[in-house]
């Protein structure tokens, strides 16, 4: 019986990993190119990618919806994958903490609030946890905007393939406790 649930499991992979394929082939995006959005679904989180010619990043957003008189709820992902984005517009600073995966530790950090960036090419995966979708559409404007933790996600990643550096940052050991008395 174990047997055939695990032929049934790989076969069920197998179609993943297809549907994956027809991804680049359908948007004409290098395969490489999508390993961002492929780890950003499977595993979460934001991710990037670059090689000698081009360089891509996924960034998530998470929205929640519940029905306070079902008491039922869904928490629908947006990813959004950018293939050799620029950002060509910063407005605001927000400090922020936040750990890089090279990192032991995170950091204070400064980030834009909001940004404008322009792309080459753009896919967008809506996920839908209740239907089991995921669907991917093609972005049909060539820029983008994003404000708050979208953000400082793409300006993360973007500085992820663009140097070799960690963002500049305090150590979270500069900062003090405050204890409230009693």
């Amino acid at each position: 019986m174990s047997d055939h649930k695990g032929i049934e499991e790989f076969k069920t992979i197998l179609k993943f990993a297809a549907s994956e394929e027809k991804i680049s082939q359908t948007y004409n995006v290098p395969p490489n190119m999508l390993i961002p959005l492929f780890l950003s679904i499977k595993y979460g989180g934001d991710w990037s990618i670059k090689d000698e010619e081009n360089f891509s990043v996924a960034v998530k957003d998470r929205e929640t919806v519940y029905n306070s008189e079902t008491k039922e709820g869904i928490s629908c992902e947006t990813i959004y994958l950018l293939v050799n984005p620029r950002i060509v517009e910063k407005e605001g600073r927000v400090h922020r903490i936040e750990k890089c995966g090279s990192s032991a530790e995170r950091k204070l950090v400064q980030r834009s609030y909001n940004v404008k960036a322009v792309f080459d090419k753009g896919l967008i995966a809506k996920i839908d946890p209740e239907k089991k979708t995921i669907k991917i559409g093609k972005l049909n404007e060539e820029k983008i905007e994003f404000k708050g933790s979208m953000a400082f996600s793409l300006e993360h990643e973007i500085e992820h393939v663009s140097s070799e550096a960690e963002a500049a940052g305090k150590p979270i050991w500069d900062f003090n406790y405050i204890f409230e008395e009693e």
